[in-house]
């Protein structure tokens, strides 16, 4: 839901709607999800596939995200668009992976 929360987020402040700073997109490793999966997560579910599989997507995800920020504040709108577009696949991708290890975890 996060993930969803931020493309949220991202649309509106490309929309001039909200302010996002770069601090306000943290690491990878420093969001709730990843403190999570850092820690806790891989210790319980670092066997399963789709768990390892996760971290490239979702520190993608991270970089996009600060990119978009970047890149707007330099005035670049249409990059900034461009790179926002791809967000929602990728997105994606993250939730079809943590549905698998939450499949694969109940098992």
């Amino acid at each position: 839901m996060a993930h969803r929360v931020w493309t949220t987020r991202l649309r509106a402040f490309l929309d001039g709607k909200e302010a996002l700073s770069i601090e306000q997109a943290v690491s990878h490793e420093h969001c709730i999800w990843g403190k999570w999966y850092y820690s806790e997560g891989l210790q319980k579910y670092g066997h399963i596939h789709e768990m390892k599989e996760m971290e490239k997507p979702h520190t993608e995800l991270h970089h996009m995200i600060k990119e978009i920020i970047n890149l707007k504040e330099q005035g670049n709108f249409q990059r900034a668009e461009a790179i926002y577009i791809q967000l929602p696949a990728l997105s994606e991708k993250i939730i079809r992976l943590l549905d698998a290890v939450e499949r694969k975890a109940s098992q």
